[in-house]
């Protein structure tokens, strides 16, 4: 279970010189008294309009922005207690409609080295896990070309793997069909209903209702 009550942040927003009427730094309330649960096992959609402050609660929970107050907590089934940092490390995936992926590697070299930085006891076969994400993922046409060579659809798939080569018991997503078209929107749509009936709690923010719905 993933619990936020009343998460706020603000940013500090500078005056323009060019314009006798912002001369004065302003703050910006992005995200204010913001609280919800997305239960274990199911997916929580976040909607709203560009701006409404989606991305920056995500980041929030991510621990990539520090929040002006509330509080957040990740609980797993098998446990009453919040996760520790480092139980939540392993256990935690984030994938972005927006990201890039311009690495020199191979998709497969990309997805070893993400799952030696999770796999830090060495408890996991990496090779047989990074085999078993390209076929789940239908990677093999390739993934052995370099991230940089591929369309933005094939990216988009490499990067969904990628967020899910450790198995994470969290899966936080940022529109993640953004900028794909209808085939390959269908296929992300696909994994995330695989994943939630494998039980993967999951957190999306989306400007798609049918997806949402789907």
């Amino acid at each position: 279970m993933i619990k936020v009550s009343n998460l706020k942040k603000s940013y500090m927003v500078k005056g323009s010189k060019k314009s006798p009427f912002s001369l004065k730094n302003d703050r910006k309330i992005a995200v204010k008294d913001v609280s919800f649960e997305c239960l274990s096992g199911q997916c929580t959609a976040l909607i709203g309009p560009n701006g409404a402050g989606k991305t920056t609660t995500l980041l929030n929970i991510l621990g990539l922005a520090k929040s002006d107050g509330g509080t957040i907590e990740f609980k797993s089934n098998a446990q009453k207690q919040s996760l520790s940092y480092k139980q939540l490390y392993r256990s935690l995936g984030f994938f972005s409609g927006h990201s890039k992926l311009e690495f020199g590697c191979s998709v497969k070299t990309m997805l070893e080295y993400y799952m030696n930085i999770y796999n830090t006891n060495n408890t996991k076969n990496v090779k047989d896990l990074v085999e078993k994400s390209i076929a789940k993922f239908e990677l093999e046409e390739f993934a052995q070309r370099p991230c940089y060579s591929l369309s933005s659809g094939q990216k988009t798939l490499a990067h969904f793997a990628r967020a899910n080569i450790h198995e994470p018991i969290f899966l936080i997503l940022d529109e993640p069909t953004a900028f794909t078209d209808p085939y390959i929107s269908q296929k992300i749509v696909e994994q995330l209903n695989s994943l939630k009936k494998l039980g993967t709690t999951m957190l999306i923010t989306s400007h798609n209702m049918s997806e949402v719905k789907n």
